[in-house]
């Protein structure tokens, strides 16, 4: 019986230190969590003009500009090129 007593007074420490160990365990996780919150507060959030101007992106890009004045005989029509397939062997 003393045995027994013993055993369960054994498992009983045991139980309460893996106990305290998962405490520990959790209050670190809710201070990491904590601290990500905080900082994720501190951060200065991006102004809406700025927002904006990243999904528009660049304000000056060439390959989106279009041509002023094209030269007409430089730019094919759709004609033109329709009558060049038309003439191609098939």
């Amino acid at each position: 019986m003393n045995a027994q007593k013993q055993m369960s007074e054994i498992l009983s420490e045991e139980e309460l230190e893996r106990m305290k160990e998962e405490r520990e365990s959790m209050d670190g996780i809710q201070q990491m969590r904590r601290e990500y919150l905080q900082a994720r507060r501190e951060e200065e959030a991006p102004s809406s003009e700025e927002l904006e101007a990243r999904r528009r992106g660049p304000e000056y890009d060439p390959r989106r500009m279009p041509m002023k004045n094209p030269d007409p005989r430089v730019t094919p029509h759709y004609k033109d090129v329709e009558r060049q397939y038309a003439s191609l062997p098939r």
